[in-house]
């Protein structure tokens, strides 16, 4: 909004801060110092041994056996075919290497690779130098050539192979009705009882004896090869099935059977190293099936999904547990270890995250593809790279001591009129960035907050350049008109007692001390959500319930009071009210933001007196600190050094 109100003046002065934060040393060194406390390694994990990691590109397991397998897969993480391939060498401890390669929506594949595999199609697998294509063929030929590798499969004379081939093709009935109603808008509710149909026949097959006994796998007690065909599938329809159509196969009660499958698992770390997330399934899905069909009924689960809602992806969090919204995760969370595996990988990466940050204020890539959230080849704004990596080192900090001790130090986030750093820039690229990263929900629990923590960084960006911008108004205004020599008379009929910028009852005066007491009843809200304090929140919420009849009587007042001869409204909205001789250029875009502003913070205001009495009651029900946590940023966006 205050965009298109000044996009017509020049640009003001916009805000800067300093870079007071720690350096990359430091931080560096206290993450480790936090990670000998935890008993945790987020700065080099084992990613050849240890357990199954997206980052990982050689997996031994320990072994020593010669290494016959390299998968190739796709870089991001999305593709359903891979990850069954990927969780099947993972389970059954093959050792293997692994090429990472782009699917087509999101960028190109190398001729190298496309000259073993013209049709480009993944995953591809190179075993003793033969080149495999198809999943479904691919996985058949592993339990084939490694029958020592924990067989996942029953043997063709089984007893139980019958069954287990019956529920493979109950996966291709469940795939085909799931995209049908996905994809389509025609005959919903058929397509609808069709899927719960299937739904409630892959929970007969759960609950049913198995090799080992009833569930909570396909076969029993032990999961399988039809588990690792399942898992992809289920996985993606659970989060698209909700933002298109509004309708829950995990967390509602509907389908137990099959909650406790995701429930086991989520158990396990080779799932969990490969399974990726809500937000990123919803954005990832339409550009490789050619798009899926939105309904009414999913257009609350895709705003909360999205951050549209005016409350999710904000403090205070709700839990995050196998029936939380709007994505479930049985593993739960541990708020100080989230917090340092998200602080750990920031420091461990932050060259690259930066970089790819900074395209956010930057140009668009001149070879656009056909996932709305990638830009390949998009430029960065390099000239700002200082600026961004400052930002990244304070919020580094603030996740490493925690954003209220932060903002005591000598290192507290100093936002200025004249510093340092551009904040515009700043802002733009923490936008991009939050946009872009996925809350993939790692072992540790931490899906939710980085978004969450993007947002307030451009909150507070925002909120210095409308300082920047009071600052600007006012000094060149009042300069404007004694340089011009306006005699009194015209001055008090263009402003009567409203010159001064300090003067509570002019509109911009008013605007100056209401940002100072929103600013101080902020870090009051964001206090006492982050320390579960409730008396802090409830003084929150009574300052946001006054602040919500005062400013839209101020605005009402400033937008319709014909007693002011300044007509404050005519000019403001329509730039077409009185234009008086000598007015600088600036002043009307100004006006314009004032108002632009002071209604901003009504709507503001009145979320935020929802918000806190849901905080309120949130901290008197649990007493929890869990709303502090942040996310890994996602393997989506590892910021490789091939594939930023």
């Amino acid at each position: 909004m205050l965009k298109k109100v000044v996009g017509k003046a020049a640009k003001p002065a916009a805000m800067s801060f300093a870079d007071n934060a720690p350096s990359w040393e430091v931080l560096s060194n206290m993450v480790k110092a936090q990670e000998a406390e935890l008993g945790v390694n987020f700065t080099a994990p084992d990613l050849e041994n240890g357990p199954t990691h997206p980052l990982s590109l050689k997996r031994t397991f320990g072994s020593i056996e010669p290494i016959r397998v390299k998968l190739y897969r796709d870089h991001a993480g999305w593709c359903p075919y891979c990850q069954k391939v990927w969780l099947q060498l993972e389970e059954k401890r093959i050792p293997y290497t692994i090429e990472k390669i782009n699917m087509r929506c999101y960028g190109d594949k190398p001729p190298s690779f496309l000259a073993k595999v013209p049709s480009g199609l993944l995953p591809v697998l190179e075993i003793d130098g033969r080149v495999v294509t198809e999943s479904a063929t691919i996985m058949a030929l592993l339990e084939e050539q490694f029958p020592d590798h924990k067989p996942l499969m029953p043997a063709a004379n089984s007893p139980q192979r019958p069954r287990a081939d019956q529920l493979m093709r109950l996966e291709r009935r469940f795939f085909s009705d799931w995209l049908n109603w996905l994809c389509s808008g025609w005959n919903g509710p058929s397509a609808q009882a069709q899927l719960e149909r299937t739904l409630q026949a892959i929970c007969k097959e759960l609950e049913a004896d198995g090799v080992s006994g009833a569930g909570p796998f396909f076969m029993g007690q032990d999961i399988s090869l039809v588990d690792i065909t399942f898992a992809p599938m289920l996985e993606r329809a659970a989060a698209s099935l909700a933002y298109y159509k509004g309708f829950v196969m995990r967390g509602a009660g509907k389908f137990p059977a099959l909650e406790a499958w995701f429930d086991a698992m989520e158990a396990r770390d080779t799932y969990l190293g490969t399974k990726s997330d809500h937000y990123t399934h919803c954005h990832d899905l339409p550009p490789q099936l050619g798009g899926c069909y939105s309904t009414p009924e999913g257009e609350l689960f895709a705003a909360a999904l999205d951050g549209q809602d005016g409350a999710s992806w904000h403090l205070p969090l709700p839990p995050l547990n196998a029936t939380s919204t709007p994505e479930a995760y049985s593993p739960g969370e541990n708020p100080p270890v989230d917090r340092l595996a998200a602080a750990a990988r920031l420091v461990v990466n932050h060259a690259a995250v930066g970089r790819f940050a900074l395209r956010g204020a930057g140009q668009p890539g001149p070879r656009p593809v056909s996932a709305p959230l990638a830009d390949p080849s998009g430029v960065a704004a390099l000239q700002h790279e200082a600026a961004m990596d400052a930002a990244l080192r304070h919020v580094a900090h603030a996740l490493l001591v925690g954003v209220q001790e932060k903002q005591v130090m000598e290192h507290a986030l100093q936002v200025q009129e004249a510093g340092e750093h551009d904040g515009a820039a700043v802002a733009a690229s923490a936008a991009y960035l939050r946009d872009r990263v996925a809350p993939r929900v790692m072992r540790s629990g931490c899906g939710v907050l980085c978004i969450g923590a993007a947002q307030l960084v451009v909150g507070l960006c925002l909120l210095g350049l409308y300082e920047g911008y009071k600052a600007y108004y006012f000094n060149k205004y009042i300069a404007q008109l004694q340089v011009e020599q306006w005699n009194s008379t015209s001055i008090d009929a263009r402003v009567g007692n409203y010159e001064n910028p300090m003067d509570p009852r002019s509109p911009m005066g008013f605007t100056f001390y209401l940002a100072i007491i929103n600013n101080i009843f902020s870090i009051a809200g964001l206090a006492g959500v982050l320390n579960a304090q409730r008396e802090l929140v409830i003084a929150f919420f009574a300052y946001n319930a006054a602040q919500m009849v005062l400013s839209f009587h101020f605005f009402v007042d400033m937008v319709t009071d014909a007693v002011l001869s300044f007509h404050f409204f005519v000019d403001m909205v329509t730039d077409a009210g009185i234009n008086y001789s000598g007015e600088p250029p600036m002043l009307t875009a100004y006006e314009k933001a004032s108002a632009a502003f002071l209604f901003f913070n009504f709507v503001l205001s009145v979320a935020a007196t929802v918000f806190a009495m849901r905080a309120v009651d949130e901290i008197r029900s649990k007493q929890r600190e869990e709303y502090n946590r942040l996310t890994v940023l996602s393997d989506t966006l590892a910021f490789e050094a091939d594939h930023p």
